[in-house]
Protein backbone atom coordinates (compact mmCIF):
# COMPACT_ATOMS: atom_id res chain seq x y z
CA UNK A 1 0.00 0.00 0.00
CA UNK A 2 1.34 4.01 0.97
CA UNK A 3 3.21 2.32 4.08
CA UNK A 4 6.63 0.93 2.97
CA UNK A 5 8.58 -1.52 4.55
CA UNK A 6 10.37 -1.29 7.24
CA UNK A 7 9.95 2.87 7.52
CA UNK A 8 6.66 2.46 8.25
CA UNK A 9 6.15 -1.40 9.62
CA UNK A 10 7.92 -4.74 9.64
CA UNK A 11 5.54 -7.95 9.26
CA UNK A 12 5.80 -11.28 10.32
CA UNK A 13 7.81 -13.36 7.89
CA UNK A 14 6.06 -15.70 4.91
CA UNK A 15 4.57 -17.89 4.57
CA UNK A 16 2.10 -18.40 7.76
CA UNK A 17 2.02 -22.14 9.19
CA UNK A 18 -1.16 -23.25 10.47
CA UNK A 19 -0.01 -26.19 12.83
CA UNK A 20 -2.33 -29.66 12.19
CA UNK A 21 -5.92 -29.39 14.43
CA UNK A 22 -5.36 -25.43 14.42
CA UNK A 23 -8.13 -23.48 12.88
CA UNK A 24 -6.22 -20.34 11.98
CA UNK A 25 -2.54 -18.69 12.11
CA UNK A 26 -2.04 -14.72 12.73
CA UNK A 27 -0.24 -12.69 10.29
CA UNK A 28 1.58 -9.50 12.71
CA UNK A 29 1.63 -6.21 11.25
CA UNK A 30 4.05 -3.72 13.62
CA UNK A 31 3.66 -0.09 12.69
CA UNK A 32 6.62 1.98 13.63
CA UNK A 33 6.28 5.02 15.29
CA UNK A 34 7.70 8.60 14.08
CA UNK A 35 7.02 12.47 14.48
CA UNK A 36 5.87 13.27 10.78
CA UNK A 37 3.05 14.54 10.15
CA UNK A 38 1.64 12.71 7.38
CA UNK A 39 -1.75 10.90 5.40
CA UNK A 40 -2.97 7.80 6.78
CA UNK A 41 -1.12 4.95 5.07
CA UNK A 42 -2.23 1.30 3.68
CA UNK A 43 -0.65 -2.16 4.16
CA UNK A 44 -1.92 -4.82 2.07
CA UNK A 45 -1.25 -8.11 2.96
CA UNK A 46 -1.89 -10.71 -0.44
CA UNK A 47 -2.37 -14.76 0.31
CA UNK A 48 -0.71 -16.58 -1.93
CA UNK A 49 -1.94 -20.07 -3.17
CA UNK A 50 -1.93 -22.70 0.02
CA UNK A 51 -0.39 -25.68 0.57
CA UNK A 52 -3.17 -28.52 1.95
CA UNK A 53 -6.35 -26.15 1.85
CA UNK A 54 -7.88 -24.08 -0.86
CA UNK A 55 -8.11 -20.16 -0.87
CA UNK A 56 -12.12 -18.34 0.38
CA UNK A 57 -13.11 -15.72 -1.53
CA UNK A 58 -11.67 -13.13 0.24
CA UNK A 59 -7.82 -13.09 -0.59
CA UNK A 60 -6.45 -9.51 -0.40
CA UNK A 61 -6.88 -7.60 2.70
CA UNK A 62 -5.63 -3.81 3.98
CA UNK A 63 -4.91 -2.35 7.10
CA UNK A 64 -4.59 1.21 7.66
CA UNK A 65 -2.29 3.23 9.73
CA UNK A 66 -3.74 6.32 11.22
CA UNK A 67 -1.23 9.11 11.89
CA UNK A 68 -1.13 10.73 15.29
CA UNK A 69 1.68 13.11 14.83
CA UNK A 70 0.69 17.21 15.46
CA UNK A 71 0.44 19.47 12.64
CA UNK A 72 3.95 22.07 12.80
CA UNK A 73 3.31 25.13 13.02
CA UNK A 74 5.21 28.28 10.72
CA UNK A 75 7.08 30.97 12.18
CA UNK A 76 9.36 33.83 10.08
CA UNK A 77 12.13 36.09 12.04
CA UNK A 78 13.01 39.29 12.11
CA UNK A 79 15.55 41.14 10.12
CA UNK A 80 18.08 44.23 11.10
CA UNK A 81 20.47 45.53 8.13
CA UNK A 82 22.36 48.47 7.57
CA UNK A 83 20.91 50.47 4.15
CA UNK A 84 24.19 50.95 2.71
CA UNK A 85 24.84 54.44 0.22
CA UNK A 86 24.93 52.97 -3.06
CA UNK A 87 23.18 49.65 -4.61
CA UNK A 88 21.07 47.24 -2.79
CA UNK A 89 21.57 45.15 0.47
CA UNK A 90 19.74 41.85 1.10
CA UNK A 91 17.57 41.20 4.39
CA UNK A 92 17.11 37.40 4.55
CA UNK A 93 14.23 35.99 6.49
CA UNK A 94 14.50 32.71 7.83
CA UNK A 95 10.80 30.68 7.80
CA UNK A 96 10.98 28.10 9.95
CA UNK A 97 8.99 24.50 10.13
CA UNK A 98 8.61 23.55 13.59
CA UNK A 99 8.84 19.59 12.85
CA UNK A 100 10.04 17.93 9.95
CA UNK A 101 6.56 16.82 7.82
CA UNK A 102 5.93 13.58 5.57
CA UNK A 103 3.64 16.24 3.54
CA UNK A 104 4.54 18.85 1.13
CA UNK A 105 3.79 22.00 2.92
CA UNK A 106 3.23 25.54 1.41
CA UNK A 107 2.67 29.10 2.65
CA UNK A 108 2.21 32.57 1.01
CA UNK A 109 4.25 35.38 1.96
CA UNK A 110 4.27 39.13 1.09
CA UNK A 111 5.82 42.43 2.19
CA UNK A 112 4.27 45.90 3.65
CA UNK A 113 5.00 48.92 4.36
CA UNK A 114 5.69 50.51 7.86
CA UNK A 115 7.69 53.76 8.03
CA UNK A 116 9.95 52.09 5.30
CA UNK A 117 7.77 52.97 2.43
CA UNK A 118 8.44 50.48 -1.07
CA UNK A 119 9.69 50.85 -3.70
CA UNK A 120 12.22 53.89 -2.69
CA UNK A 121 13.33 52.54 0.94
CA UNK A 122 13.02 48.69 -0.31
CA UNK A 123 12.21 46.18 -3.48
CA UNK A 124 8.17 44.59 -3.00
CA UNK A 125 7.02 41.59 -2.87
CA UNK A 126 3.52 40.64 -3.84
CA UNK A 127 2.15 37.45 -3.09
CA UNK A 128 4.71 34.24 -3.18
CA UNK A 129 3.94 30.90 -2.39
CA UNK A 130 6.75 29.26 -0.24
CA UNK A 131 7.43 25.44 -0.27
CA UNK A 132 8.42 23.30 2.22
CA UNK A 133 9.20 19.42 0.55
CA UNK A 134 8.72 16.25 3.06
CA UNK A 135 11.62 16.36 5.65
CA UNK A 136 12.75 19.97 4.69
CA UNK A 137 12.43 22.88 7.95
CA UNK A 138 13.95 25.82 6.91
CA UNK A 139 13.32 28.55 3.78
CA UNK A 140 14.76 31.98 3.35
CA UNK A 141 12.81 35.49 2.00
CA UNK A 142 15.28 38.08 0.52
CA UNK A 143 14.32 41.33 0.54
CA UNK A 144 16.45 43.96 -1.30
CA UNK A 145 16.89 46.87 0.52
CA UNK A 146 17.85 50.29 -1.12
CA UNK A 147 20.59 51.72 -0.11
CA UNK A 148 20.88 56.13 -0.16
CA UNK A 149 22.34 58.92 0.67
CA UNK A 150 19.38 60.74 2.83
CA UNK A 151 19.84 61.33 6.36
CA UNK A 152 16.51 59.47 7.32
CA UNK A 153 17.41 60.14 11.30
CA UNK A 154 15.67 57.29 12.29
CA UNK A 155 15.03 53.74 11.55
CA UNK A 156 12.39 52.22 9.20
CA UNK A 157 10.76 49.39 9.35
CA UNK A 158 8.41 47.38 6.71
CA UNK A 159 7.12 43.71 7.68
CA UNK A 160 7.28 40.64 5.84
CA UNK A 161 3.28 38.73 6.35
CA UNK A 162 2.72 34.63 6.08
CA UNK A 163 -0.76 33.61 5.09
CA UNK A 164 -2.36 30.83 3.50
CA UNK A 165 -0.81 27.90 4.79
CA UNK A 166 -1.29 24.75 3.78
CA UNK A 167 -1.03 21.30 6.00
CA UNK A 168 0.89 23.35 8.57
CA UNK A 169 -0.32 26.64 10.88
CA UNK A 170 1.25 30.07 11.23
CA UNK A 171 2.32 30.35 14.73
CA UNK A 172 4.40 33.85 14.26
CA UNK A 173 3.72 35.19 11.18
CA UNK A 174 5.24 38.63 10.60
CA UNK A 175 8.63 39.36 10.20
CA UNK A 176 9.73 42.94 10.92
CA UNK A 177 12.11 44.31 8.89
CA UNK A 178 14.34 47.00 10.10
CA UNK A 179 16.21 49.48 8.09
CA UNK A 180 19.00 51.36 9.64
CA UNK A 181 19.96 54.83 8.57
CA UNK A 182 23.93 55.16 8.05
CA UNK A 183 23.92 58.70 6.98
CA UNK A 184 25.75 61.55 8.34
CA UNK A 185 24.01 65.30 8.72
CA UNK A 186 25.22 67.09 5.70
CA UNK A 187 26.56 70.73 6.31
CA UNK A 188 23.66 72.61 5.17
CA UNK A 189 21.70 71.14 8.33
CA UNK A 190 24.20 72.64 10.79
CA UNK A 191 23.36 76.39 10.36
CA UNK A 192 23.61 79.40 8.48
CA UNK A 193 26.81 80.01 6.46
CA UNK A 194 28.49 81.80 8.64
CA UNK A 195 27.92 78.89 11.03
CA UNK A 196 29.39 76.18 9.09
CA UNK A 197 32.26 78.28 8.10
CA UNK A 198 33.47 78.57 11.54
CA UNK A 199 32.92 74.98 12.16
CA UNK A 200 35.32 74.19 8.84
CA UNK A 201 37.77 76.17 10.15
CA UNK A 202 37.62 74.96 13.61
CA UNK A 203 37.85 71.31 12.00
CA UNK A 204 41.02 71.84 10.25
CA UNK A 205 42.85 73.65 12.40
CA UNK A 206 42.89 70.46 14.90
CA UNK A 207 42.91 68.03 11.72
CA UNK A 208 45.08 70.01 9.30
CA UNK A 209 47.95 72.17 10.99
CA UNK A 210 48.81 74.64 8.23
CA UNK A 211 46.14 74.04 5.77
CA UNK A 212 45.45 77.27 5.67
CA UNK A 213 49.15 78.08 3.93
CA UNK A 214 48.10 74.88 1.56
CA UNK A 215 47.74 75.57 -2.25
CA UNK A 216 45.23 72.66 -1.82
CA UNK A 217 43.31 74.80 1.74
CA UNK A 218 39.34 75.25 1.03
CA UNK A 219 39.84 78.60 1.92
CA UNK A 220 38.70 80.52 5.31
CA UNK A 221 35.35 81.03 4.88
CA UNK A 222 35.04 78.63 1.92
CA UNK A 223 34.00 74.72 1.06
CA UNK A 224 35.69 73.60 -1.90
CA UNK A 225 33.45 70.28 -2.62
CA UNK A 226 36.23 68.23 -4.40
CA UNK A 227 38.14 68.25 -0.88
CA UNK A 228 34.65 68.16 1.11
CA UNK A 229 35.52 66.61 4.66
CA UNK A 230 33.96 62.86 5.76
CA UNK A 231 30.35 64.05 7.33
CA UNK A 232 30.65 61.85 10.22
CA UNK A 233 32.99 63.32 12.21
CA UNK A 234 31.82 66.71 11.40
CA UNK A 235 28.59 66.05 13.32
CA UNK A 236 30.35 65.63 16.64
CA UNK A 237 31.45 69.04 16.10
CA UNK A 238 31.31 71.89 19.28
CA UNK A 239 31.70 75.62 18.20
Amino acid sequence: GSAADPADYTVTASPLVISAGSPSGNVTVTVVDDVLDEDDETVVLTMGAPTNADLGTTTVHTATIADNDATPTLSIDDVTVVEGNVGTVDADFTVTLSAASGRTVTVDYATNDGSAIAPGDYTAIGSTTLTFNPGETSKQVTVSVEGDLEDEGTEETYTVDLSNPSNATINDGSGLGTITDDDGTSMSDLGPPQLRNRMYANVFDSWWPGWKDSPRAPGRVGWNRDHRYDVTVLRTIKV
